[in-house]
């Protein structure tokens, strides 16, 4: 029996791919558990128009990801660090997240700005921000220390 794989499986192929297996085998496991489709005239037709809008719809966010990506560069986050001799508290994604939204970017969610560890010492750093799978924007960010008196 013809298939379409709908997703990737282990040892058979990709999703789109268009291949032949036993039919006990298609009818039992691989249709049943949403693997695969028979592959019909229709059904391959069907599957190639959606794959085309999907495309689309794909292409449309990661236009709209440049965009942002541009505006995100142009920008630079100050935070003040207090402490005299010591410094307390830290930057936090979060808080990255917070004053981006503060500054119009509300359409950068939760998870993007990625941090190995919160900001503690006084200085310049560049934080990366995923806007989509293959856009990556460096934000520039300060971090002031402001002495207590």
């Amino acid at each position: 029996m013809k298939i379409i794989l709908l997703q990737d499986v282990k040892g058979l192929g990709d999703k789109g791919s268009i291949i032949r297996v036993k039919d006990g085998y298609a009818r039992n496991y691989l249709i049943p558990k949403g693997f695969a489709r028979e592959a019909t005239p229709s059904a391959i037709k069907e599957f190639e128009s959606v794959e085309k809008m999907r495309a689309k719809r794909q292409e449309k966010k990661k236009k709209e990801a440049e965009e942002i990506k541009k505006k995100v560069e142009k920008v630079s986050l100050t935070f003040h660090l207090k402490g005299k001799e010591k410094i307390y508290g830290a930057v936090t994604s979060h808080d990255i997240l917070q004053e981006l939204h503060k500054k119009g970017f509300e359409m950068i969610e939760k998870g993007s700005v990625k941090l190995e560890n919160p900001l503690k010492e006084p200085g310049f750093y560049e934080i990366s921000v995923k806007l989509h799978p293959e856009v990556t924007a460096l934000l520039k960010i300060w971090l002031v220390k402001e002495e207590n008196e």
